[in-house]
């Protein structure tokens, strides 16, 4: 998964998004193995890749880069991986598979959290 999003943003020679993708992937498999993730959903990549997804698209809407803009994505990663812990034990017994959905609900409480900043 890492080697993906590096040689896909490393070609344009974007160097801040290749650091921007692999500290969420670092940061993502971490905290999923600090707290106790299954070894072989980490192995699968699922918490890299909606955590890379999240940064990419934090780092991306935000208005300004900051300290504080990433102390937010930090917080945007580590709230993606609960998300995709918690939506994976809701939806064990249904069967239904969590996909991207940490992604896109921490993106969006990201999205009207800045707006409602930037309203200020």
């Amino acid at each position: 998964m890492i080697g993906i999003a590096l040689t896909t943003f490393c070609e344009n020679s974007l160097y801040l998004w290749c650091s921007i993708v692999l500290a969420g992937s670092v940061l993502a498999i971490g905290i999923a193995l600090l707290y106790g993730g299954q070894i072989a959903i980490i192995s699968q990549g699922l918490y890299s890749f909606n955590a890379i997804l999240t940064a990419i698209t934090l780092a991306t809407f935000s208005s300004n880069q900051d300290v504080k803009t990433s102390l937010y994505i930090v917080f945007g990663i580590i709230l993606t991986v609960f998300t995709q812990a918690a939506l994976t034990t809701l939806f064990k017994p249904f069967a239904i598979p969590v996909l991207t959905m940490p992604f896109i609900l921490v993106s969006w409480l990201w999205l009207l959290f800045n707006q409602t900043l930037n309203q200020r």
